[in-house]
């Protein structure tokens, strides 16, 4: 390979790398290490899943408005302590149910959004969406068992534990997806070789130069031997 269609990033044979030579840096533009993998296909379809089940179950919370409402009336009538009165109980039952609809549209926007963005290969994305998984995993398992152990409170304890395991589920899967071997391939960093960077690497050159002997020191370096 001649020196002038040698990749830019490549030193030549038998050369150390030098200071004057391209390095990766955090703004370098970075390609995959080959073909997307086929675990990508599937963590798409899989959050795609989750973010399916999350508004499904906002949608039988939202639809169970009346239901939590009685229930907020037979505590009141037991004698309990709820926090609210007989007045407030229709209103708090319909802030209730919209709000948890609200909150299973944003886990649906987050679902979606992170897939999209793992699709591109956005690396902070694979991080954010592990941690994520993994709060899921454990917050869909407290649910579960408090729903278990509580029994019905207003709404359909088999519909909204079904839809909490699905959604349990998906995280889980989409962790271990993400961490496929063939996945971290895909999601190291490779500087390309492309003649496009050889701009930037004559930039770095100019900023920052070998420097070379200078004459004074060359002739002081031969009046001492």
């Amino acid at each position: 390979m001649s020196p002038s269609t040698r990749p830019p990033n490549r030193p030549a044979p038998g050369r150390r790398s030098t200071a004057a030579d391209p390095q990766p840096t955090r703004n370098s533009r970075l390609v995959p290490a080959g073909p997307k993998p086929v675990e990508m296909v599937w963590v798409l379809r899989v959050m795609l899943l989750g973010a399916a089940t999350a508004l499904a179950a906002g949608f039988v919370g939202f639809s169970q408005e009346g239901a939590i409402a009685d229930s907020y009336r037979s505590q009141l009538a037991e004698g309990r302590d709820i926090g609210i009165t007989a007045d407030q109980v229709d209103s708090t039952a319909h802030n209730a149910a919209v709000a948890g609809m609200v909150q299973a549209a944003v886990v649906a926007a987050v679902w979606v959004g992170l897939a999209l963005m793992l699709q591109r290969r956005h690396v902070p994305a694979r991080w954010l969406t592990s941690a994520l998984c993994v709060a899921n995993v454990g917050l869909e398992v407290l649910f579960v068992l408090a729903s278990i152990k509580l029994g019905s409170t207003g709404t359909s304890p088999a519909v909204s534990v079904g839809l909490q395991s699905v959604n349990a589920a998906c995280a889980l899967a989409t962790l271990v997806l993400l961490w496929r071997p063939a996945v971290r391939a895909w999601f190291a960093p490779h500087l390309p070789d492309r003649d496009d960077d050889e701009p930037r690497a004559e930039r770095r050159r100019r900023t920052h130069p070998v420097r070379e002997p200078s004459r004074s020191a060359i002739s002081r370096g031969r009046n001492r031997t």
